[in-house]
């Protein structure tokens, strides 16, 4: 994926049938019809007309991250106070965003076929037979360029139909994009390190808690999707729901397997995880399969603590009854002598555990996915027209 997701100027074009049913019998004008419609429906939002005013530029822009970096993943159901005043209200704007997960989607009928083929009956022929095409194909590059293609041509019209005519553009990049559109600088671009706080905020906290200077203030109190005529997009937007589930839990796995590496003081484990019980997003099952997991690190780090202590400590005693032999003897070369002789083994015993501890250290940091990946995290950036840099490549 390029850091800069621009507007593509081809026209919708699905991948060619493979099977027995030859894409050419299909009819062009239904194929058009249900993309026009699948838009149309998206787009239902943009009709209110919307309320002149003099504006000033947005502050800082408004950032929406995806809460995963492959196409089609969803946005994060965010708003941004600011954009009230452009006459964007909250309902308006959390809808754009659920139709944009909706039209983004990976394939949306294929997956609702294959989750819940009880329901086959309320898809449209077209999508059942484009599903059984790309189940012949077996092919995740069609799937993404479809996805690709309608989020796209749906970015388009809803900058020309509804932002543009409210002085505002919103367009999609990575976080290297902000960086080289100057949004951000690059020494504050990198997520924040994991540890007992960030480990308790949702991808979207932890993605926008170190950009927060530079992006527009967000909420989450916001609606929830509003209730559906379309079963399409009913079951959309409950995949959506279900994904953002699923991605959090994994996330949440990722980071536990990093804390068996190294993972805070038992105090901090005590503090983070009386957070997510008071968060209530995670069952007490899923709050104790990450507590085994930091306690098994833990005990692997309290025998490796042990170890070092007990071995620094026979050091120590030998060191002691050479010393004391040395002074019953009065001989001042041997004391030199045990003396150096325990700097020399501790000094070792020392360098020993250090080496072992960056060994966790850069472990830790390996397993840390979220952060490693977090360049290439991707966002709905809204900005005021006036403000929409040139992004050289």
């Amino acid at each position: 994926m390029s850091d800069y997701l621009s507007f593509s100027e081809r026209s919708m074009k699905w991948p060619p049938m493979f099977g027995r049913v030859p894409y050419e019998r299909q009819s062009k004008s239904s194929d058009e019809q249900v993309e026009r419609k699948i838009l149309n429906d998206a787009l239902g939002f943009t009709q209110r007309p919307h309320i002149q005013s003099i504006l000033t530029p947005l502050q800082r822009p408004v950032g929406i991250p995806r809460l995963q970096s492959r196409v089609g993943a969803p946005f994060a159901r965010l708003y941004a106070p600011e954009l009230a005043q452009y006459d964007v209200p909250m309902e308006e704007f959390v809808e754009f965003i659920d139709n944009m997960n909706i039209v983004c989607a990976d394939f949306v009928p294929l997956q609702i076929l294959d989750a819940v083929g009880s329901l086959v009956g309320l898809v449209p022929n077209h999508w059942a037979q484009m599903a059984g095409a790309v189940t012949s194909l077996g092919s995740k590059v069609a799937v993404h360029a479809v996805s690709k293609i309608r989020g796209e041509t749906f970015l388009r019209r809803v900058n020309s139909e509804y932002f543009n005519p409210r002085g505002l553009s919103v367009q999609m990049c990575t976080t290297d994009a902000l960086v080289r559109l100057g949004h951000v600088p690059p020494e504050a671009a990198k997520m924040p390190p994991l540890d007992h706080v960030t480990a308790t905020m949702s991808i979207e906290e932890r993605r926008l808690s170190h950009l927060m200077p530079w992006l527009s203030p967000v909420t989450d109190q916001v609606p929830a999707p509003s209730p559906q005529t379309n079963k399409l997009k009913e079951l959309c937007n409950k995949q959506a729901a279900y994904t953002s589930r699923r991605t959090q839990r994994k996330v949440m796995d990722d980071r536990f397997d990093a804390f068996e590496k190294q993972g805070p003081s038992p105090a901090e484990a005590d503090q983070m995880f009386a957070t997510l019980r008071a968060k209530g997003e995670f069952t007490p099952r899923q709050i104790g399969k990450m507590e085994k997991k930091y306690m098994k690190g833990e005990r692997e780090r309290s025998k490796d603590q042990r170890e070092y202590e007990k071995e620094k400590s026979k050091i120590e005693r030998e060191a002691e009854k050479d010393i004391m032999k040395a002074h019953r003897k009065g001989k001042i070369e041997d004391l030199v002598k045990a003396e150096r002789k325990r700097e020399s083994e501790l000094g070792k015993l020392d360098r020993e555990y250090s080496s072992e501890q960056l060994k966790r250290q850069r472990s830790f940091e390996k397993e840390d996915k979220e952060r490693k990946k977090g360049h290439k995290a991707v966002w709905l950036l809204v900005q005021t027209i006036s403000q929409v840099p040139t992004l050289r490549s």
